[in-house]
């Protein structure tokens, strides 16, 4: 059990603040998923037409990959970037599923009263991608794990020839 503890609170100590961010970003797509499945699954009748199952499989392989390329120490600095890219390609499958719905929705014209017919669901789903877009944007270009600390051990630097000075 110490082991495990062990392991485990090492690893968190050497995540940096991008790999929280991007932690966060996969909860925020989980959470779009479900927003999107309640809103024009199956259950839906109304709106069921518009469903595009591929945004949820890519949104899928998004969560899945970004999560295993997280808890592997050289894939981790890439892990924000296949979550946009596979979340990116997914809002353009739910872009594509929905666009029939908006030219329903203001087929009298951008009006008021047109924007207070949205179904909630989907100006959640369109902000939640928004905010997973922009998100693993910037954890991107932030740290996901901290450098090893001289604690660790010696340096190149402080050896000549393999051996220490």
């Amino acid at each position: 059990m110490s082991e495990k503890k062990g392991y485990f609170g090492r690893f968190v100590r050497t995540r940096a603040a991008g790999f929280y961010l991007t932690a966060v970003t996969v909860i925020l797509a989980i959470v779009q998923m479900i927003v999107y499945q309640a809103t024009y699954g199956a259950g839906n009748s109304k709106l069921s037409v518009y469903y595009a199952p591929e945004a949820i499989i890519l949104s899928v392989v998004a969560v899945v990959l970004c999560i295993a390329m997280m808890l592997c120490k050289w894939t981790d600095p890439w892990a924000p970037l296949v979550l946009f890219a596979l979340e990116f390609w997914s809002f353009l499958m739910f872009a594509s599923g929905t666009y029939l719905y908006l030219t329903e929705v203001f087929y009298a014209g951008v009006t008021a009263e047109a924007f207070g017919i949205l179904e909630g669901g989907f100006t959640l789903s369109v902000i939640l991608y928004v905010a997973i877009l922009l998100c693993s944007i910037v954890a991107l270009f932030m740290r996901q794990s901290k450098k090893e600390d001289a604690a660790a051990g010696p340096s190149r630097k402080n050896t000549v020839g393999g051996k220490n000075k």
